[in-house]
């Protein structure tokens, strides 16, 4: 089970067809500073190539999700 947030994300891309979903929460390892560095430093060209992007930017916490 996926926390609200990824459910979200995922029912999005699901009703607009889409093939690949980038959750970066779950592809960065947050206390792991070389991976965040590396990782960070492509995020200009996933964002930058991407349909478009979700932010669920008004939760606090995964549990409130995207809706």
């Amino acid at each position: 089970s996926f926390c609200k947030i990824f459910e979200g994300a995922i029912f999005i891309a699901r009703k607009l067809d889409l093939e690949y979903l980038w959750l970066d929460s779950l592809f960065i390892i947050p206390d792991d500073e070389e991976d965040r560095r590396r990782e960070s430093a492509l995020m200009s060209m996933v964002y930058g190539n991407s349909y478009f992007n979700i932010a669920a930017a008004g939760a606090s916490e995964g549990t409130q999700g995207c809706f």
